[in-house]
């Protein structure tokens, strides 16, 4: 498996700088994630863009929390599942529905998000 960079602004190739400079001043800090499909500008284009695509569907915020959170568990993605975690937690996801997703279990409190849950 090949290794790449972990950039940052500062590092990343052109088409990626401007990217990661506004991720990191969004969030105070910049997601290892995004330092390495920085490795990729096209990359990191495509996946900010499904962001801003996924925020104007009709899913409230818990519901886009959990598609991700539910999506990085199942993808057994070891960047991903912290970082949903933590955009959960602050979205107001409930801590009974984010334990559920990484643990595998039903989630019991809410048959919407039981049946998005299941889509992973």
């Amino acid at each position: 498996m090949e290794n790449y960079k972990i950039h940052t602004p500062e590092t990343a190739p052109e088409g990626a700088k401007e990217i990661l400079s506004s991720v990191q001043k969004q969030n105070g800090f910049l997601p290892n994630l995004y330092g390495i499909m920085a490795n990729s500008p096209a990359v990191i284009k495509a996946y900010q863009q499904l962001g801003k695509l996924f925020g104007q569907t009709t899913f409230s915020r818990v519901e886009q929390n959990l598609v991700w959170l539910t999506v990085s568990k199942t993808n057994n993605c070891h960047y991903c599942l912290p970082i949903h975690t933590m955009t959960a937690k602050m979205s107001k996801v409930p801590d009974d529905v984010i334990d559920a997703i990484r643990n595998n279990t039903p989630i019991k409190s809410d048959p919407k998000l039981e049946a998005l849950s299941l889509c992973g």
